[in-house]
């Protein structure tokens, strides 16, 4: 568990100088480590997961808006035509509330 709250530490000290990064915490549940109680442990623990979790998807979310919606194959005849887009049955479908459709098909 120690190996596991330190790296979050390390993520969280090289991610940069702004102080919405800093999870207390996390600084002083590895800090305190070795005289801190189970609850704290735990604590520490899941403010660590919570830590990477966040940091992970922040990655993913910016790295997925940096590739383009429609990637064409070189060699292939694709063609715009052949990208997905909600037919017009699936766009009124979507505008039905859940309470709609249970009374649909109740």
């Amino acid at each position: 568990m120690r190996p596991y709250i330190s790296e979050a530490v390390r993520w969280m000290l090289s991610g940069g100088s702004i102080r919405q990064n800093f999870v207390p915490i996390l600084w002083m549940g590895l800090r305190d480590w070795a005289t801190s109680s189970a609850w704290t442990r735990g604590q520490t623990l899941l403010a660590a997961r919570a830590y990477k979790e966040h940091v992970a998807v922040t990655y993913l979310t910016r790295k997925l808006a940096q590739q383009p919606v429609l990637a064409l194959v070189e060699g292939a005849a694709h063609s715009l035509a052949h990208a997905a887009s909600l037919t017009a049955r699936q766009a009124r479908r979507s505008g039905v509330s859940e309470g709609e459709l249970r009374a649909r098909w109740a």
